[in-house]
């Protein structure tokens, strides 16, 4: 059972939202937000916090939740949840751009915490693009709003969402400004991805069971696929996306963020900066080699975007990691949007017995290790079994399924919900590095440079039929 809803509280927080009015605010962090009040108040915790929230727009907290209470799916689950978020949630139009905006947030943020006797330790989710993100930083220390954490002893926090930049440069850019204000620990870098179930454990899974790390290696691996698939399309997010695209939009982060964890030699410990090492060494080595890009049929007339965009909606790669455990075992990464199946697995191939042990008029199918992350998180294993009593030349491929789902939560916490009670208990290993970060736009920025051909496809479909001639010529035969 998942016991963070137990331990972690949303007690004597102040939590800071900018960009209040936005996609992400309203789609995720608010219903996370009322589910974990909600939670507090049927357990009769205590529930002594705030909520501020700022954008520019002319609203206030009453009619942004009131608006999310009638579109929430959990309307009738979590009715009490939005009440109470009603009586302590404050507004303030704001210019991100503005110091003296930030002065004025100052000023309520104090004036409220003084009225709910709470002592200062503040959450401040920036949910903007990662183009305010220098500026809002400086603006935030300048205020008093977040200290470094050494100095005043409270706890002050800023979360900042991905794509954390649009490239290296502004990466490092970003990373050089906020650092100059806020400790490390204090910085949490978010890939929401990281807190999904079985995302979360893979360390734990890995290097805690002992018959994993002898064949996990070139010698008994023949090829690893990590596949993201999306139904949808953009979703209404035309303005962002089109500058964006597949590699920086889910190559960049979820998908290097998965080939690190599932390649990464054991850490000196399973805390989140020992993690980050690791994963820093294997994006260090990774080398792409090829790949292709796709773009849906109908995508350029979508709302917001270019009539002449060559914005990618689908990447391939394959790429290499240059280390000895890893030598010459390719790995295939797979993204897109509009496609035939909604798919986001780690599929492990293994490579096949030799064909002495069943002669020439038998097969034994490689095994294969799957980790499906979504929707449901379960862990699969294909095996070969005799399927008549006399007949060894006959085989099954029989597949063995843990589901974590059904076996380990009574009661598991939506992704944003598990996000924000990893932050306020201080679990470091959801934050992404600098370093991890800036590794992975090399990376990116090298996929850039080998200028992949972009083919279009039809929505609903696998991809482009270029796609098929990619997977033959470099062996692979996606298993999603």
């Amino acid at each position: 059972m998942d016991n963070r809803s137990n331990t972690t509280s949303l007690h004597s927080w102040t939590i800071i939202i900018l960009g209040v009015t936005g996609d992400l605010a309203r789609k995720k962090i608010l219903p996370a937000i009322c589910s974990l009040v909600t939670e507090h108040l049927e357990r009769n915790q205590k529930c002594n916090f705030i909520l501020i929230g700022a954008a520019k727009d002319h609203t206030t907290m009453h009619e942004l939740l009131e608006y999310e209470e009638v579109c929430s799916k959990n309307t009738q689950s979590t009715s009490s949840g939005w009440e109470y978020l009603k009586n302590i949630s404050y507004y303030i139009s704001l210019d991100f751009n503005k110091p003296e905006d930030f002065k004025a947030l100052a000023t309520v943020i104090e004036k409220h915490e003084h009225e709910h006797n709470l002592p200062g330790n503040r959450l401040v989710y920036l949910a903007t693009a990662a183009d305010f993100y220098c500026d809002i930083t400086t603006n935030l220390a300048q205020a008093g709003i977040v200290e470094r954490q050494k100095n005043n002893g409270k706890k002050q926090v800023i979360v900042y969402e991905k794509p954390f930049g649009r490239d290296l440069q502004t990466a490092r850019k970003i990373n050089l400004c906020i650092e100059k204000y806020v400790d490390e620990e204090q910085i949490y870098r978010v890939d929401h991805y990281l807190t999904k179930t079985l995302v979360s454990s893979l360390a734990l899974i890995r290097f805690s069971n002992v018959f994993f790390e002898p064949i996990w290696n070139a010698k008994y691996i023949d090829q690893v696929q990590i596949i993201f698939n999306e139904t949808i399309g953009i979703d209404n997010r035309g303005s962002f996306y089109d500058n964006y695209g597949a590699l920086k939009d889910v190559m960049q982060n979820h998908m290097l963020q998965l080939l690190s964890l599932i390649a990464m030699e054991c850490p000196q410990s399973l805390d989140g900066n020992a993690i980050s090492l690791a994963k820093s060494e294997v994006l260090k080595k990774a080398r792409v080699v090829t790949g292709l890009l796709g773009q849906y049929t109908g995508y350029t007339t979508e709302s917001h975007v270019r009539p002449d965009s060559k914005t990618e909606t689908l990447a391939v790669l394959k790429c290499f990691i240059d280390t000895p455990r890893w030598q010459e075992v390719p790995f295939y990464l797979k993204t897109g949007k509009c496609l035939q199946t909604k798919a986001t697995a780690i599929h492990v191939v293994f490579k096949p017995v030799s064909q002495a042990l069943v002669g020439a008029s038998g097969t034994f199918a490689p095994n294969t290790l799957t980790l499906h992350i979504a929707p449901d998180s379960s862990l699969s294993v294909t095996l070969n079994a005799q399927n008549t009593p006399n007949n060894t030349s006959i085989t099954n491929c029989v597949e063995s399924t843990l589901c974590y789902t059904c076996n380990f939560y009574d009661h598991m916490p939506h992704t944003y919900q598990r996000l924000l009670l990893d932050i306020l208990s201080g679990d470091s290993s959801i934050t992404v590095h600098s370093h991890e970060i800036e590794y992975a736009w090399q990376v990116i920025e090298h996929v850039s440079a080998l200028q992949l051909p972009l083919y279009t496809y039809a929505c609903g479909s696998s991809g482009p039929e270029q796609l098929a001639l990619f997977s033959q010529v470099n062996g692979v035969d996606w298993l999603a």
